[in-house]
């Protein structure tokens, strides 16, 4: 990252993934090492697929679960590069749970913004705006996050691009998944723009690994009532 710092200018985009990338759970039920409920979510998005209640227990761990940034210079960061003169925008995948979710958009927002995370707020000198007003499943730009809405992350970043009125000269992606640079490379290899891509895997490093009785007891109260219990709670509960 501090090679590329230098680069960022006035003509650069720079997109960063939210989850996992910027922010993370607090909950060790959460941490990557020598964790056996570290696909958890994703398992829970899998039954989804044939039972959409599930969409609703995935909702509801998202809103009530306390987060955290992946790295504590993350705004640092940002702010340095949109005082280099970089767009610097975050980017989120809607799936079906967040929309269960009340003005998901405004949610998130105020959740990185409590963080001290602020992008660029405003693309044409609009701070909120669909990307195709006539089309209520269009991504959606608020206050320096891309929503992909019904599509994917390439899509919305090939419709952004036309939005704009000027395309950058270079683009820059954070992400923590690899495929989403690789279908970020293969659009973008295409067209004449410099691309960086940088898989971003912090969260995969913080220490710490849940204590299975107590994950076992979040586990078991989410899918049954619901609610999410913090580490300290479960524990409290358990006498631990």
């Amino acid at each position: 990252m501090k090679d590329l710092l230098p680069k960022i200018d006035q003509d650069s985009l720079v997109l960063i993934n939210i989850d996992n990338t910027i922010i993370t759970p607090k909950s060790k039920f959460f941490r990557y090492n020598d964790n056996p409920y570290v696909n958890f979510t994703k398992n829970l998005y899998s039954l989804a697929v044939n039972d959409s209640s599930v969409n609703n227990s995935i909702a509801q761990l998202m809103q009530q679960r306390q987060m955290m940034l992946v790295e504590k210079n993350w705004g640092d960061f940002i702010n340095q590069m949109k005082k280099q003169g970089a767009t610097v925008l975050g980017l989120q995948e809607i799936t079906t749970p967040c929309n269960l979710i009340e003005n998901y958009e405004g949610w998130l927002y105020t959740l990185l913004y409590g963080l001290g995370i602020n992008f660029t707020s405003k693309v044409n000198d609009k701070d909120v705006f669909r990307f195709d007003p006539t089309d209520a499943s269009a991504p959606i730009f608020y206050l320096g996050i891309i929503f992909t809405g019904n599509t994917n992350k390439v899509k919305s970043l090939i419709e952004f691009l036309k939005i704009i009125p000027k395309e950058p000269s270079k683009i820059i992606v954070f992400a923590n998944n690899e495929q989403d640079l690789k279908d970020m490379n293969s659009y973008l290899r295409n067209v004449d723009i410099e691309y960086y891509g940088i898989e971003y895997l912090g969260w995969q490093q913080l220490q710490g690994s849940p204590d299975l009785e107590v994950a076992k007891l979040q586990q078991s109260t989410l899918l049954n009532t619901g609610q999410w219990l913090e580490d300290d709670v479960a524990a409290k509960m358990l006498n631990k």
